[in-house]
């Protein structure tokens, strides 16, 4: 996704799934409105972008805990 596709009324922060993706359900599980499984590859991917600071920090804490770090925010330095 671009930043232009990004909700004008959207956090300016931007995150995705990397190809390291286990499957482990992590995110599905803290955050089922915002990850869908490709089933067929057993990873998920991000249905959207975040468009509330709620939905942003909920992300960060997910990028904190995924085991395989495969979720990351654009421009974080710490992830």
């Amino acid at each position: 996704m671009t930043r232009s596709s990004v909700n004008d009324n959207s956090p300016a922060v931007e995150f995705f799934v990397t190809e390291d993706c286990n499957g482990c359900g992590l995110c599905k599980n803290m955050a089922p409105e915002l990850f869908q499984c490709v089933e067929y590859a057993y990873s998920y991917f991000l249905t959207r972008q975040p468009n509330s600071e709620k939905e942003v920090d909920l992300l960060n804490d997910i990028v904190d805990l995924c085991p395989v770090d495969a979720l990351h925010q654009v421009g974080r330095t710490d992830n």
